[in-house]
This record gives C-alpha cells, sequence and structure tokens, in this order.
C-alpha cells in the first residue's frame, strides 16, 4: 500500500480544515464535513490512507537515538539537537511538532471509526478491517505519546473545539489498559497478512506484537511474553538471512518485516527518506546524526564476549574480530565503504594498498562542508548504504526505502526479555536469543557464562542495544530500565586515535549531555499545549 501525499491532502483539508460557508451556523464544522465526506467505501479507503499517512511522521524515528547513549545529533539547526544534549524546553519545535503529529494521526483515526458506521455498502468485515486498521495505528500513536511525554490525555472519538479546554492528562497506566484491550479487538479483526496491493497495512501480527511492548513497557512481563509468543506461533515471520541487506531495497517486505513506514522514491509530493541527513559528508551529506563510541564498545567479539573479557580485542585494530552487526551498522576507519573504497576519518591515517575516499577528515578539506564532517569519527551505514544504491531512484535526497517499525528479531527479544523479567527461564529464551546472534554470525549463548537472571538480562539488554542500533529504540530502552542517569550524561565522546605525527592519543568529542532523573525521564508537554489546556499540569521541572 503506497500512501501518496495527494491523496491525504485532499482529505485533510476537507474532513479536518472545512469550514461552513454560513458563519452563524452554529453545528460544529467537523460533524458537517464528515456528514458530506463519508458517502462510500472509497472515501472511507482515502480516510484510512491519511490515518496512514501521518504515522510516525517522515523518519523522524531514526533519529530518536540520538536521545540515548548511542548517538547525538551534531547540527543546532536539527530536529531533537536540544534533545540530544538533555537540555529540550517546552518552547522547542520539535518537543511540539512529535507531539502535533501524533495527536493529527488519532484524531484522523478516531474521525474514521465514528463515521464507518454510517457508510453504506461495505462488506461486515471489511468494515471491521478498516476500524481495526485505524485502531491500531492510533493505538501505535498513542504508545509513541506515552513513551515520551507520559500522562497524555486519551481521546476516542471526535471533539468538539470547546472540549480541548476540559481535557485532562490520563494515567499512563490507564492508557496502556485501553491499547491492551484495543489491540486484541484489532488482532481478532486483522488478517494475518495481505495480497500484494495492501502490504504495509496493519496485520494480526502487527497488534500482537504492539501488544507485547505496551506489556513489557508496563512491567507485564508474563503477559508481555505470551503476546510475544503468539507472535511467533502465527508462523509467517522469520529473520531475513542477511542483516545488512535487509536494510536495503532489496530487503523489503521481507518475512521478519511486521510493520514499517512505506515511502515512495523521486514521486513529487511523496513522503522520502532523505539519506543525505544521516550520510557521510565524503558523499553529501550532513551527518546530522553520528554514533558514539559506547554504542561501538558494546559490540561483542566473534567469541561472544565482550571487548572487556575477549582475547580476541585489539585495542590497536579495535574492529577486527568483532560481531559483524557493527560494520553493517557504523562506518569506522578502515570499513568498506562506496564503490570498494575505504572509509576514514582519521587525521593523517593511512591504508598501504588500499584507496581511501576522501571527504570525512576534520581539517583536511575534500568535497563537501566542513561542518558536515562527523565529529565523532563514526558515520552510520544502516540505511544509508542502501539508500545510496538503491536502483530505483539513485536519488539520495529522494530515496523511498521503507522504514521499518516493527521486526520480527524485536519480537524475540521482548519474548527473551519478558520471561528473563518474570523469572521464568528456560530454553526458549536462550533459543530467542541465539537465533538473533546466530542470524548475525555471532555464536549461540554460552549458558555457562549466561546461567542465571542477573546475566541474562545483561545480555538481553546488550542485545538488544547491538541488533537494534539506529532503529528508534534505544532511548526508551534506557528510560524504562531506569539507567539513562548512568549511561547519558557527560561528554559525548567518539572514537579515541593517536595522531601519525606527534604520536599522542586524541579522541573526538561532541560537546556535554546532561541528564536530571528528575525530569528528563519524560520530554514536556508543549508549551502550546499547556496554552490551550488549561487543565493540564506540566511534567516536573519544565
Amino acid at each position: 500500500m503506497r500512501i501518496y501525499k495527494h491523496i491525504f491532502i485532499l482529505f485533510v483539508s476537507v474532513v479536518f480544515f472545512g469550514c461552513s460557508d454560513d458563519l452563524l451556523d452554529t453545528t460544529p464544522t467537523n460533524k458537517v464535513v464528515d456528514l458530506n465526506y463519508f458517502q462510500n467505501e472509497n472515501d472511507v479507503l482515502l480516510a484510512l490512507n491519511a490515518v496512514y499517512a501521518q504515522n510516525d511522521y517522515y523518519y523522524t524515528s531514526l533519529r530518536y537515538d540520538a536521545i540515548s547513549d548511542d548517538a547525538i545529533i551534531q547540527h543546532e539547526n536539527q530536529q531533537f539537537y536540544w534533545a540530544s544534549r538533555g537540555i529540550a524546553t517546552a518552547s522547542d519545535w520539535h518537543i511540539y511538532d512529535l507531539y502535533k503529529f501524533y495527536y493529527r494521526c488519532v484524531s484522523r483515526a478516531n474521525h474514521l471509526i465514528a463515521n464507518l458506521s454510517g457508510v453504506d455498502g461495505i462488506d461486515d468485515d471489511m468494515r471491521l478491517r478498516y476500524e481495526a486498521e485505524a485502531r491500531f495505528v492510533r493505538a501505535y500513536s498513542y504508545w509513541v505519546l506515552t513513551s515520551w511525554y507520559g500522562k497524555v490525555p486519551l481521546i476516542t472519538k471526535p471533539i468538539d473545539p470547546k472540549e480541548v479546554k476540559t481535557l485532562v492528562r490520563t494515567p499512563v497506566e490507564d492508557v496502556y489498559e485501553f491499547l491492551v484491550k484495543d489491540l486484541d479487538w484489532c488482532a481478532k479483526n486483522l488478517p494475518v497478512s495481505y495480497d500484494s496491493e495492501n502490504i504495509g497495512r496493519a496485520t494480526k501480527g502487527a497488534a500482537l506484537s504492539l501488544k507485547s511492548k505496551v506489556l513489557l513497557f508496563g512491567k507485564q512481563y508474563s503477559q508481555a511474553a505470551a503476546a510475544a509468543k503468539e507472535v511467533m506461533d502465527l508462523k509467517v515471520y522469520e529473520l531475513y538471512p542477511d542483516y545488512a541487506e535487509l536494510f536495503t531495497v532489496d530487503g523489503e517486505n521481507s518475512k521478519e518485516t511486521i510493520f514499517e513506514r512505506r515511502l515512495q522514491p523521486n514521486i513529487d509530493g511523496c513522503d522520502h527518506f532523505n539519506a543525505v541527513s544521516f550520510a557521510p559528508n565524503s558523499i553529501g551529506g550532513w551527518s546530522t546524526l553520528i554514533p558514539l563510541q559506547a554504542l561501538v564498545d558494546a559490540y561483542e567479539c566473534t567469541d561472544g564476549k565482550t571487548i572487556a573479557e575477549s582475547s580476541l580485542y585489539d585495542p590497536k585494530n579495535p574492529y577486527d574480530h568483532r560481531d559483524p552487526r557493527l560494520g553493517y551498522s557504523i562506518w569506522y576507519p578502515g570499513a568498506e565503504y562506496i564503490d570498494g573504497f575505504v572509509y576514514n576519518s582519521i587525521p593523517g591515517a593511512t591504508y598501504p594498498g588500499r584507496d581511501v575516499y576522501t571527504g570525512d577528515v576534520p581539517g583536511e578539506g575534500g568535497v563537501g562542508s566542513e561542518a558536515n564532517k562527523t565529529r565523532s569519527g563514526y558515520n552510520i551505514r544502516k540505511y544509508v548504504e542502501g539508500a545510496y544504491y538503491d536502483p530505483r531512484s539513485k536519488n539520495f535526497w529522494y530515496n523511498g526505502i521503507d522504514i521499518i517499525l516493527m521486526r520480527y528479531a524485536e519480537v524475540l527479544l521482548v519474548y527473551a526479555e519478558a520471561k528473563i523479567e518474570a523469572n521464568d527461564i528456560d530454553a526458549s529464551v536462550y533459543d530467542a536469543i541465539t537465533e538473533v546472534r546466530q542470524r548475525a554470525g555471532m555464536p549461540e549463548v554460552d549458558k555457562a557464562v549466561y546461567n542465571n537472571q542477573e546475566t541474562l538480562r545483561e545480555l538481553v539488554r546488550r542485545e538488544r542495544r547491538v541488533e537494534l542500533a539506529f532503529e528508534g529504540k534505544r532511548p526508551f530502552d534506557i528510560r524504562r530500565w531506569r539507567i539513562a542517569e548512568k549511561v547519558f550524561p557527560g561528554v559525548a565522546k567518539g572514537l579515541t586515535y593517536t595522531d601519525p605525527n606527534s604520536g599522542e592519543e586524541k579522541t573526538f568529542t561532541v560537546g556535554d549531555r546532561s541528564f536530571d532523573p528528575g525530569r528528563d525521564y519524560l520530554w514536556p508537554i508543549p508549551q502550546r499545549e499547556m496554552d490551550l489546556c488549561p487543565m493540564f499540569k506540566q511534567n516536573p521541572k519544565y
């Protein structure tokens, strides 16, 4: 299912912003337009496409990792810059944008659900499916909203503008309870799969996967494991054999993908993946989101041991004998780069017998802008390389790689984590983690080392970090685990290298970060919303 802007812009203009010619008409405008708009099944489909189109707007979720210990935004004019340093305020535009876009999604879903029953000529099963799709996307939106803002108003039907002033923030546990029930209903009324014309719509597996995450975040571990197991038992999902290829055009719509944000290349007026924002300077990118050393250090060596424990780890050759996912996700000095060249960001470094792609070393000139060179010494490879080589477009600005929001590997890790936290540890826990690791070329879990709840907790958390890097999961994880104040603040460090001329050891740094545990586990409610809703109480210390 391809979602085109010209479809939903028309719908949004008519349904949500239309107005009566008679200014004295006291009937709420949205009700008049809804009655006029929802006339047949095609209207419903256009409205439903508009609900999907707003979901996870553009490719914002890829930037979420900037608000974690894995990455940082290096340009002040870019989305999440202030949040990536721990100094966001209620007036920051990106704080408002995220809130606004997801509530717009909720509004669209509510309008469709409220009007669906009055449209004639729709098969009963299809009517249920359309409603379930809208409910699913609404549930996904609320899951994101609660993850960032905590308590948010739970709105489940179209509201009159006058009602806004009476809105209150609903406790997170109440939102979770509503979402679990709603997702159960969705799972009963959504198909397991679709034909080729409808790929990308919500499925039974997507509803159950989201349910498992909501339950995990709500610390209902046994129920979370059970929901994840339901997804596993559907027998329709499996890990894609090539981890690196999964995030390219060739990996789209694979059996690993459960729910994705579908994008179109080179179509005017359509959402795209702007890979330039993430790409290295040497190939025309801006290096907006850059990896940090803490993430690089999290990848194990190929013997399944951490770099602190493995005899394979060589500080002088730190990228040798490492988990292959490191090289698939991050460009580091000496890594295979575009067209067989070598990536390098270290001043004065040489790679005998190999050609270096110039333009990423600070102060050494080359293509692009000095400001767009990575300040950590690393660049993101996941998604970016696939966008560079996209055979459909050859357009780095307007690339159409679909952004995966939910995939089977995460379901396996949710299952394992939930079982571990419930202290219900059995062979299936090891099997789930091992399946994810072995797909990437890593050894199975060593049961002699990881033989209790504490050690397995450490392992599954590390596995989530490296498997799901740059997929927008890490900031939510460090917050729900309540470890953010330990891992986030301080100097944001990149790679350390030895200057070949002076012999001096130097470290790339990207500024300081702060984290106040009394404040920063939540974002502030946007100031615009506080002004509109007098019943709201702001999150602490904002």
